[in-house]
């Protein structure tokens, strides 16, 4: 409901222009859509395959080392390669070169058995010879190689990675406590290049990379030449996926890229597949380009055309629509002047300068019944001001007198003639605002002598600044005079009346407050429901006297405003418009 009040209250061009928007914009949502689905399916399609291509090979390099490690770990129960290694100096040197030839050709069928094996080898240290596939060396391993092939599976795998080497093997029997050598050390190495290049077999295109990656990242293959594409990943942002697979994009060295992968925790290795973002999205790309190309297009058409809309039909309605807020604001001497022929908008202007006259005579005629209904209502309303406060006054004389009460009296007497001289002056319907205040103090003294101590009267200073500010006559007065005769009547001691002036740039107000206990909600209620009454025949005395003066005198913008206030009892305030002297 707001989206079409803000559309019913715009101009006409902006209407026009979002008309042929949405007139298009369906068009542009189907586009955008398809090809935003389209986009999606192939990210998916792309994904899977991703996923797919990756679990193959990491399925397969992990069943080839497997079996490797099988054939290796069956070395153990050799009974030539147990029996040169235990037994050497006993044997005669036929059975040792029969031992050494069977034991180089099962070397030579383990490294045929797959293409990642580069070398095979087993090191007897009883007769300090090496055993590989092409002879029988007079050569020791690296008492470090062995210890590092002794601990393989501390580092969470079966591989051992040595000054550029990638190694499998067996020590037997072991690690021991004392310082003895093995009795054989079988030592398989790995070819880095045949792994890469199985990798590069399963990569369909030459801008994606594939790592294969040891879990202690000692060692990495990549396809990509050069530093590794997942040593350019934090490895704690690695290790945050958590699922042993899966595939989320992420950003390197500034560029996005889908990284698929998968870990395999018996090997201790894992794939990583780094996909470029825009390989997967670049031809939707384009053609996401191509939509926003022919939108702008069709936007500038829109445009074109409103335009053309906008100088024959929108500009003579708002010079039209500035004519009438001129007149609004009420300025009655605005004419149109037409320059066009005899066309439609010439008969509006035509019309509307002719209203404009019209109403500016029926506007004078108009104000100056006002202003005489106006003065007429104030006479009327200054005349109803409640006599009580008189009768009052002259009983407590009475008592003052009756008592021998000389001093008092007298000044009973002088501010009853300033309170009663100021309410029967005619000669003007507005005051000084300081005079009202002052006939209000004076009023102020009289009730102070009738109520003695029971009630604290506390009066702010008028400011110097609204001295002068004209205001209607007596509006204060009977508003404390409704304070003492409401509020405080039955208050027999601790009573409290105050008088607040605040003020801004355009108005002024008058607070009148009093501590009274007599304030009911439903008393409240109805005070407040009187003073917004429209209701020119109710009775207009009291509040609603001053409500209605003041709305008289300054037409709008004021009036009288009630509440409960701070100290208890009723909130009266003065909101009068600031007109200077």
């Amino acid at each position: 409901m707001k989206v079409l009040s803000k559309l019913k209250a715009m101009k006409l061009y902006p209407k026009l222009v979002i008309f042929f928007l949405v007139a298009i914009l369906p068009l542009y949502v189907v586009g955008w859509y398809t090809n935003s689905l389209g986009s999606n399916t192939m990210e998916q399609e792309i994904r899977d395959s991703a996923t797919t291509r990756t679990h193959y090979y990491l399925e397969s390099f992990k069943s080839d080392m497997t079996r490797i490690l099988q054939i290796i770990n069956n070395y153990g129960e050799d009974d030539d390669i147990e029996k040169l290694s235990t037994m050497a100096p006993y044997m005669t040197q036929f059975e040792r070169f029969q031992a050494i030839n069977r034991i180089q050709g099962k070397l030579l069928a383990l490294k045929n058995s797959s293409a990642y094996i580069k070398s095979a080898r087993v090191y007897v240290p009883i007769l300090e010879r090496t055993i590989d596939v092409t002879g029988y060396y007079a050569e020791t391993m690296d008492k470090g190689d062995i210890d590092a092939l002794a601990r393989t599976y501390e580092n969470g795998g079966p591989f051992v990675y040595r000054n550029g080497r990638l190694l499998f093997g067996l020590v037997f029997p072991g690690l021991t406590a004392s310082d003895q050598p093995p009795t054989f050390v079988v030592e398989v190495e790995l070819d880095r290049a045949a792994i890469r290049s199985s990798l590069l077999r399963i990569n369909n295109n030459s801008s994606t990379t594939i790592d294969l990656v040891h879990d202690s990242k000692e060692w990495a293959i990549s396809t990509k030449e050069g530093t590794p594409m997942s040593d350019m990943v934090d490895h704690e942002q690695l290790s945050s996926f958590g699922a042993a697979a899966g595939n989320t994009f992420l950003t390197v060295n500034g560029n996005r890229y889908l990284m698929t992968y998968e870990g395999d925790s018996l090997i201790g290795v894992s794939i990583y597949m780094f996909i470029p973002e825009k390989e997967i999205f670049g031809a939707f790309q384009a053609y996401q380009k191509l939509i926003i190309v022919l939108a702008v297009l069709m936007v500038t058409l829109i445009l074109l055309i409103t335009f053309g809309v906008h100088r024959f039909i929108h500009r003579p309605l708002v010079t039209l629509v500035q004519a009438l807020r001129k007149v609004e604001r009420g300025d009655f001497d605005v004419a149109i002047r037409s320059r066009r022929s005899q066309d439609e908008f010439s008969y509006v202007y035509w019309q509307f300068n002719s209203m404009v006259a019209r109403l500016k005579q029926l506007i004078q005629e108009n104000y100056e019944q006002q202003i005489w209904a106006q003065r007429s209502e104030l006479k009327q309303l200054q005349a109803q001001i409640n006599p009580h406060f008189l009768y009052n006054s002259f009983f407590t004389l009475y008592q003052m007198i009756n008592e021998g009460d000389r001093e008092n009296s007298l000044s009973l007497i002088k501010h009853l003639r300033i309170y009663f001289q100021f309410i029967t002056r005619n000669a003007q319907d507005e005051v000084p605002l300081h005079e009202e205040v002052n006939h209000a103090l004076s009023f102020l003294h009289i009730q102070k002598m009738r109520f003695e101590d029971r009630i604290l009267i506390v009066v702010e200073d008028l400011p110097e600044s609204v001295r002068q500010v004209k205001v209607p006559r007596l509006i204060l007065q009977p508003l404390i005079e409704n304070a003492f005769q409401h509020g405080l009547e039955d208050k027999t001691d601790n009573g409290l009346i105050r008088v607040q002036f605040r003020e801004d740039d355009l108005s002024v107000s008058i607070i009148v407050e009093d501590n009274g206990d007599s304030l009911r909600e439903e008393d409240l209620a109805e005070l407040r429901q009187r003073l917004q009454s429209d209701d020119k025949f109710a009775e207009t005395t009291g509040l609603i006297n001053i409500h209605r003066r003041l709305q008289a005198f300054y037409s709008e913008g004021a009036g009288l405003l009630v509440d409960r206030g701070e100290i208890g009892g009723l909130r009266a305030e003065i909101l009068i418009k600031k007109k200077e002297g």
